[in-house]
């Protein structure tokens, strides 16, 4: 529950900012071309639905663990990413795209992935609180079997 809470309301911050800000605005080309912009919006929400799975799928904080015993996501995942990226190229008036450079996409992408190192933070504190808990539970146990 956490992780959705947590990545999702990030996902929804990232998101919100790149519609909103200036920066994104003016680096994405909002003002030449808002179907060019929305197809990078586009882009970034599907991307980080991409990443947040890889996140999803372990509690580690390697996100690559394991990954070879689950070829079906790996097959997913890359079927998700590579029909994306047939979307921006060919969908026109069907998705409302327009091709992006290869260079923006990257960037888009780039974005994107800033939702693993965002959930790795999350992992990690819930670690550090778990393990700095532990002790605390277990003197409070050690009391209750004395008293």
């Amino acid at each position: 529950l956490s992780q959705i809470l947590v990545t999702g309301t990030y996902t929804i911050v990232l998101c919100t900012a790149f519609l909103k800000l200036p920066l994104f605005r003016d680096a994405f080309g909002f003002s030449e071309s808002y179907v060019l912009f929305m197809t990078a919006f586009f882009t970034l929400f599907i991307f980080c639905g991409i990443f947040n799975a890889f996140n999803a799928r372990t509690h580690r904080a390697n996100l690559l663990g394991n990954l070879r015993r689950n070829p079906a996501f790996v097959g997913i995942m890359a079927a998700v990413s590579a029909i994306q990226i047939l979307m921006i190229f060919c969908g026109n008036e069907i998705f409302r795209t327009r091709p992006m450079e290869p260079r923006s996409i990257m960037q888009v992408v780039l974005l994107a992935a800033t939702v693993v190192p965002f959930d790795l933070c999350r992992k990690l504190y819930l670690r550090r609180t778990a393990a700095a808990g532990r002790p605390r539970r277990a003197m409070h146990r050690q009391k209750a079997e004395s008293s």
